[in-house]
């Protein structure tokens, strides 16, 4: 990012949470014991900010480490605090997950990342994915559903594969107390 817009970008960030905890330009500078003509020089782009300086306004206006990071990045500084990992979860949903891919054995369940990449499955998705597999080496590593997907497809395609794919399907509707989806998979 060039400089030019590093210029610009924190005195919008500064502006964007002042205005979002409601706090006035006189009010952050009484709570951060600095004058309040120096934050509208800092809001207004006047004034560049030291590191001490970004800290100390965002940590007043309790803003997350992670936001803090961009300020300090946009003001020209190096991140201050660890970032979690891009998949990382709360123990709380990490837990929750747990317990529902336990819950729906024998069944597949896989949890996706926003890009489609399979972050977490449980037993039944395993076994699924492995049933399609022939060669795991040839599989992407991270494994993401758009490659299962069109292992899925080719295999589909082949006539053995493909009937074999029906069979069991056929089998587990036929298992189920549903005669609709029984009548919708039969030939």
């Amino acid at each position: 990012m060039s400089t030019s817009t590093n210029h610009q970008l924190f005195p919008a960030l500064l502006r964007y949470w002042r205005t979002r905890r409601g706090l006035s330009q006189l009010e952050l500078a009484l709570e951060s014991d600095v004058s309040a003509r120096h934050i509208s020089f800092l809001e207004s782009g006047r004034a560049r900010p030291s590191e001490e300086m970004v800290l100390r306004l965002f940590t007043v206006m309790s803003v997350p480490l992670s936001d803090q990071n961009q300020a300090l990045a946009a003001a020209g500084f190096e991140a201050r605090f660890p970032s979690p990992p891009a998949d990382a979860l709360a123990p709380e949903v990490d837990q929750a997950l747990a317990q529902m891919m336990a819950q729906h054995e024998p069944f597949p369940l896989a949890v996706l990342s926003v890009d489609g990449v399979i972050l977490r499955q449980n037993m039944g998705a395993s076994r699924l994915f492995q049933a399609f597999i022939a060669s795991p080496d040839a599989v992407p590593d991270p494994l993401d559903m758009f490659s299962l997907l069109s292992i899925f497809a080719s295999c589909a395609r082949s006539s053995s594969i493909g009937s074999r794919l029906r069979e069991a399907s056929r089998r587990v509707c036929i298992a189920s107390t549903s005669t609709v989806v029984t009548r919708a998979l039969a030939p």
